[in-house]
């Protein structure tokens, strides 16, 4: 949903393949069960392990978004959460 994504490059700081967690809002928190201080300074590939090589692809089609602007829209179960994900990521200019 939007919301889950409104402030996802605030979120991230990205480097190369992986990023850390600056900050979250409570959607992201909510989608994914988690809590502030469990993420708030932590690698994506630790808070979601194996996530680098999910068949989503999560972390190329969010980097291209962040580095390149536009919108991706995806559908994608995580085996982790077993549960089905849908949404837009997109970058504000």
């Amino acid at each position: 949903t939007k919301d889950f994504f409104q402030k996802a490059w605030e979120i991230l700081k990205w480097q190369g393949i992986d990023s850390i967690f600056k900050d979250v809002n409570p959607a992201f928190l909510k989608n994914f069960g988690l809590e502030r201080n469990e993420i708030i300074g932590r690698r994506l590939t630790s808070v979601f392990p194996g996530i680098e090589n999910d068949q989503a692809q999560w972390i190329y089609n969010f980097g291209q978004v962040a580095l390149h602007g536009g919108t991706h829209e995806f559908q994608s179960y995580s085996q982790k959460f077993d549960r089905w994900y849908s949404g837009v990521a997109y970058r504000p200019d």
